[in-house]
């Protein structure tokens, strides 16, 4: 007889509790670690790949040993599941897919974190390569979660390291200013940063009147997406100081 089959109820609770402790347990132990490789800058893509691996590992282990201590057969499960068990072979097909994806993401090193892609529409900082999903970061702050089956099936763009980046920004200039002297001004003062590009050169074009002032769109060329959003908040700060002087005088 298999002893697993002489086991107790309370037994079988007490051994339960002790593999979903083991298992909190290693998925500690593994972030842990990752952690200290993301320390030492290993590569983070593989990083990250490996910290998947490692986790879903060991659920799968944890699931498998739980059901045989309750003696629960798993294929007759999904036997006896019929349409529902045709179904779930459906979801782990796209499991599976995502999976393989990123596998092949990790050895053709087609992407990797810190990559800026485009796919669908969505434009972004690459911020995780993990098993199922690539989390993007768009320009807004906003993430999105992209499949890696859907960008084995879908064209997307890797941009280089450095790119032409555009900025936009509006601001509303008080009818107390004007705005042939701000738009020189404020253009000096923009390209007076090492990090804006000379050619295309920035402008300025506007948008409408309302009842504060003027609303004017400013567009400036920069190298570095990764730092547009620190850029932006310099650019902004460089207007309302010139605004504020203005209007101080």
């Amino acid at each position: 007889m298999n002893i697993i089959e002489t086991l107790t109820p309370f037994i079988q609770i007490i051994l339960t509790l002790i593999v979903l402790a083991l298992v909190y347990v290693s998925i500690k132990i593994s972030k842990y670690v990752i952690n200290h490789m993301k320390r030492f800058e290993y590569n983070l893509t593989f990083t990250y790949l490996l910290s998947d691996l490692i986790k879903y590992t060991i659920y799968i282990i944890g699931i498998i040993i739980i059901f045989d201590i309750f003696s629960i057969d798993l294929k007759g499960i999904f036997v006896s599941l019929g349409i529902a068990g045709i179904a779930a072979g459906f979801a782990a097909k796209d499991i599976i897919s995502s999976v393989l994806a990123g596998f092949f993401i990790l050895l053709d090193q087609s992407l990797k974190v810190g990559d800026v892609m485009e796919v669908n529409g969505t434009k972004g900082i690459i911020q995780k390569i993990g098993f199922r999903n690539t989390t993007v970061m768009r320009d807004d702050g906003t993430i999105v979660f992209i499949p890696n089956s859907a960008l084995s099936k879908t064209s997307y763009i890797r941009f280089k390291d450095k790119e032409d980046v555009k900025i936009i920004l509006q601001a509303c200039i008080p009818f107390e200013i004007d705005l042939t002297l701000f738009e020189k001004e404020i253009i000096e003062n923009i390209n007076k940063n090492p990090w804006v590009l000379k050619t295309p050169p920035s402008k300025i074009n506007s948008k409408e009147i309302i009842e504060e002032g003027t609303v004017l769109k400013i567009f400036v060329w920069i190298e570095d997406y990764n730092k547009k959003e620190e850029y932006k908040l310099i650019i902004t700060n460089q207007i309302h100081e010139y605004i504020g002087k203005k209007l101080g005088e």
